[in-house]
């Protein structure tokens, strides 16, 4: 949609994956790792993939 600004963009994408960890409450680690995981859809499963299997 701005050519203009995906050119300045690291690999045209304005996020890239990363984490965080906060306090969870009274959530237990796997609940927090199923919710997280349920989150990523195909593509981000593929373009993950294709990410580290280029690193390794």
């Amino acid at each position: 949609q701005y050519p203009e600004t995906k050119q300045l963009l690291w690999g045209g994408h304005l996020w890239s994956p990363s984490y965080y960890m906060g306090t969870l409450g009274d959530m237990s680690k796997e609940v927090v790792e199923k919710y997280i995981e349920s989150q990523y859809t195909e593509a981000m499963r593929r373009q993950l993939k294709g990410y580290y299997g280029k690193n390794r």
